[in-house]
Parts: structure tokens; C-alpha cells; sequence
């Protein structure tokens, strides 16, 4: 989804929150760097603890969706989402001065609009909602020795499975150069420099191939893969429970289960 690099994007959008006061009545206030940080708290897990905010990102440029024929004084987008595990959920889109034929091309379509915010917050905020919230200091439970070398090759297998589903599912075919390239998604700037237009980041041939390698070596136990052709997979019954194990060792809360994703297809 959000993987196309327009520069004026970023420039025009307006990113809002709205909760309760004491009053009960509904506010909306302008986002701020300290109030993007109090939401992406880890010691929260990335969630708000109001469950009446919501995340307002506004486009009123019809240009930024290359509607060029539209007047601005009559148009305006905006996707709204409730933020939790360091990710937009329950969105829903609102829009005016444009047409339900528009709406329906793709350069308006939800995974235009949710891109053109993903990079609006990745830009201002750094926001990387492929960031792994589960905790996954392997190097430390091997040094408690709570696990062995064998485990550890297992939960090594669990956690690039979770991350390969993630960047299919959010980056599509594009996936491959991002996950080899990970670390920059947490700094728009270093990313800035160097993401090609078409979303993808110049990434050697041995990376690649050290990559695909490493994601064809996943036990088959933990991820289903879909094969002839289509990327994905899913964690399978056996992948969970280990989840769950690894959560209980590590003393990490089970609701953490609901941050990942267990199944991609492209």
C-alpha cells in the first residue's frame, strides 16, 4: 500500500486528533511531535489508552491524487483511524467535490488515500507501522539460557515469517528490496535518499538472494507458503501456539497476538 514517493504529498496534508474532553464533548486539535509520542508509546505498545481518539489525516489538493480537473475550494479527503498496536484500524474514509467514478479510479482508491497518509506520517512523524512490537531479543533468552541453539533457530524462522507476511501485506510485490532494508523504514530521511519512485530500494543481488534463501529455509511447520506464483502465506496452528510459548517465556502480554499479521496474499 504505501509504497509510491511523491514529494508534494507530504506538504499539504493536514493531520489531526480527536478525543473527549472533560466534558464528554468531542474535540479535534492539530497533531504535535508531543502528542505522537505520547500515542506511539511502547510502553503502551504503540496504543492510545482514550478509546475515543482518532487519527485525521486531510487532503484538500485534488492534485495529490492527480485529479487535475477538480477545484480545491470544493475538494477534501479524509481518512480516519483509531491507532493501536502502531497501526491505523477501524478506517474509514470521508470525502467531498468529487465523484462516486472517481472514487472508484485508481488513483482514488483506499490503498491511494492510505498511502498518501502512510507517507504523510512517515515523513513528519517516522512513523514505521512494520515495526515489530513484540519484543524479540533472541541473544538475551540464550543468554538466561531459557532456550537452546535449536530454539532459537526456531523463533528466528517464527519472527522472519511474521515480518514476511507484514511486507508482503503492506508493500505488495515491492516487498522484497523494503525487508532487506528494514532498519530505514524508522527514518524518513535515510529513506528519502535513497527509495526509487516506484517504492523499491536499490538492494544488491547477494541481499536479495541471501534473503529469499533465508525465507524458503522457514519451517513449513510454522508458515504455510502459497506457491506457483503468488506471494504469502499463512502462520499455521503450530506457528500460533509457538507465538503464544514465546509470549509466556518472555512475559509479554497474549493481546500482543493481535499486532501481527497471520496471513498475506499477493
Amino acid at each position: 500500500m504505501g509504497t509510491k514517493k511523491k514529494k508534494h504529498w507530504t506538504d499539504s496534508l493536514a493531520v489531526q486528533w480527536s478525543g473527549k474532553g472533560m466534558d464528554n464533548k468531542p474535540y479535534l486539535s492539530d497533531m504535535t511531535n508531543k502528542k505522537w509520542k505520547e500515542i506511539s508509546n511502547p510502553d503502551n505498545y504503540y496504543s492510545t489508552t482514550d478509546k475515543s481518539f482518532r487519527l485525521y489525516i486531510t487532503c484538500r489538493d485534488p492534485q495529490v491524487y492527480d485529479l487535475m480537473s477538480r477545484e480545491k475550494m470544493n475538494f477534501e479527503v479524509t481518512l480516519i483511524g483509531h491507532f493501536k498496536f502502531n497501526q491505523l484500524q477501524d478506517i474509514t474514509i470521508q470525502g467531498t467535490g468529487f465523484t462516486s467514478q472517481e472514487f472508484q479510479h485508481a488513483n482514488l482508491s483506499f490503498d491511494e488515500i492510505f498511502s498518501v497518509a502512510y507517507n504523510t506520517l512517515f515523513r513528519r512523524y517516522n512513523w514505521n507501522p512494520l515495526k515489530q512490537i513484540i519484543q524479540t531479543d533472541i541473544n538475551l533468552l540464550r543468554a538466561e539460557e531459557k532456550i537452546n541453539y535449536d530454539m532459537t533457530k526456531t523463533y528466528n524462522d517464527l519472527f522472519l515469517s511474521l515480518d514476511y507476511l507484514a511486507f508482503v501485506n503492506f508493500f505488495g510485490r515491492n516487498y522484497l528490496t523494503n525487508l532487506c532494508n528494514k532498519h530505514l523504514l524508522n527514518d524518513w530521511e535515510s529513506y528519502d535518499k535513497v527509495v526509487s519512485d516506484d517504492g523499491t530500494i536499490p538492494t544488491s543481488a547477494n541481499e536479495i538472494q541471501s534473503m529469499k534463501q533465508r525465507i524458503n529455509r522457514i519451517n513449513p511447520k510454522y508458515l504455510t507458503k502459497w506457491g506457483s506464483g503468488t506471494l504469502g502465506g499463512k502462520i499455521t496452528e503450530d506457528g500460533k501456539r509457538l507465538l503464544d510459548g514465546y509470549l509466556k517465556l518472555t512475559n509479554q502480554p497474549l493481546e500482543l497476538k493481535d499486532s501481527v499479521i497471520y496471513e498475506a496474499r499477493v
